[in-house]
């Protein structure tokens, strides 16, 4: 708590963009949580206004924009950023994926002297060019969060942090958000999907790109529909795929079974009516989603990828499947559906109490404020 007359101190979060991606959401989280009286966000997306931008006003940051639509503008966001910076004076630098990460430490060597924290989100870093720079610039940030254990050991092999400056926080989410939705949208959502009585609804949530390889989960879907027409493909959120996956739903006949209901704000309806959750991703981190469903009560299944499977004990909390497997997601599907309900019963109960445990919102925010104060803590004082 701040002393009588004590100011809070400032930390700015540097962002790409505000849109509504795992990482944004995890900030936004962050900035609702943290005691505002301690610790003043100020978010700075290098993109112009996007979807959540709003959302970050609303919850007491203060939001600034350099207007950039492309990346290869960030040498000029650099000169920007640097300009605001130098009217913020801030406590902390937190820069949040790689764009954000990489700006951080060039404040750090353009004279700003705050404490510099990186962050990284997955197992996969992107081009050679990306980590020669975060090898470059490893001098120049503080600490760099990851998202679990297993991220944070293959960005230590890679070479891209020092096991020394990595400090594992992992995400978290609202579990009151996931779990209780008001009846009339969890109805409206039904009627909107069209679900016939004893339909059994398979979801996945998430953007629609490349790496999530909903193209798998389409011919697994199929597969799975071939003896049996009662189940429901839902697939939550929008992106650049959204055509040609409608399209091969087409082409393999399920189109009539597969439902793109686009973004879904509050997306709590959408695990309310699912009977499995299914992710069938190639590359990952530690996905909102995953500790979405977790809270939610839905039984998982899951691609053995990124963190997860640090997250999720195979036939304890969830059913784990080689990553581009097909017949594999169509066994865990199959399996995890055909369970007796006092089964299904045990697999959310024992994913719901690893979530309170580990990734609850709560502690996510308690163990981020935690390490801002240690590295503004005077040297020598506890922080």
């Amino acid at each position: 708590m701040p002393q009588p007359g004590e100011q809070p101190k400032t930390v700015l979060f540097i962002i790409a963009r505000l849109a509504r991606g795992g990482a944004e959401m995890v900030l936004l989280e962050l900035v609702r949580r943290m005691d505002q009286r301690v610790w003043h966000p100020v978010v700075v997306s290098l993109g112009p206004p996007d979807v959540l931008s709003a959302q970050f006003v609303d919850a007491g940051a203060d939001v600034r924009h350099l207007g950039l639509r492309r990346a290869v503008g960030t040498p000029i966001a650099l000169v920007r950023l640097r300009r605001l910076v130098g009217s913020i004076a801030p406590d902390v630098v937190h820069g949040v994926m790689f764009y954000g990460d990489i700006c951080g430490r060039f404040l750090r060597l353009s004279g700003v002297r705050a404490p510099t924290v990186g962050a990284i989100h997955s197992t996969f870093v992107g081009p050679p060019l990306f980590r020669r720079m975060l090898r470059w610039t490893d001098a120049l940030v503080d600490c760099v969060t990851a998202v679990s254990e297993l991220v944070a050991q293959e960005h230590i092999r890679l070479g891209t942090v020092g096991k020394d400056k990595v400090r594992v926080v992992p995400n978290g989410v609202d579990e009151d958000r996931l779990r209780f939705g008001a009846e009339p949208a969890v109805q409206a959502l039904r009627e909107q999907l069209q679900l016939r009585p004893g339909q059994r609804v398979v979801l996945t949530v998430g953007r629609l790109e490349t790496e999530k390889n909903y193209s798998l989960l389409l011919r697994a879907f199929a597969t799975l529909c071939r003896h049996d027409p009662t189940y429901r493909l839902v697939i939550v959120g929008d992106g650049s795929l959204r055509t040609r996956l409608a399209q091969e739903a087409v082409e393999l006949g399920i189109d009539d079974l597969v439902s793109f209901p686009g973004m879904l704000d509050p997306v709590a309806p959408a695990y309310q009516l699912a009977d499995v959750f299914v992710l069938s991703s190639d590359i990952e981190g530690l996905p909102l989603v995953v500790l979405e469903a977790m809270a939610a009560g839905v039984p998982m299944v899951l691609t053995s990828v990124g963190g997860i499977p640090g997250v999720v004990e195979h036939g304890v909390t969830g059913w784990l499947v080689p990553p581009g497997d097909s017949a594999a997601l169509v066994d865990g599907i199959r399996h995890m559906l055909s369970l007796p309900d006092t089964e299904r019963a045990r697999f959310v109960f024992d994913a719901r109490a690893v979530f309170r445990k580990r990734f609850s919102v709560e502690q996510m925010t308690r163990e981020t404020v935690a390490l801002y104060d240690e590295l503004v803590a005077p040297s020598g004082a506890p922080g």
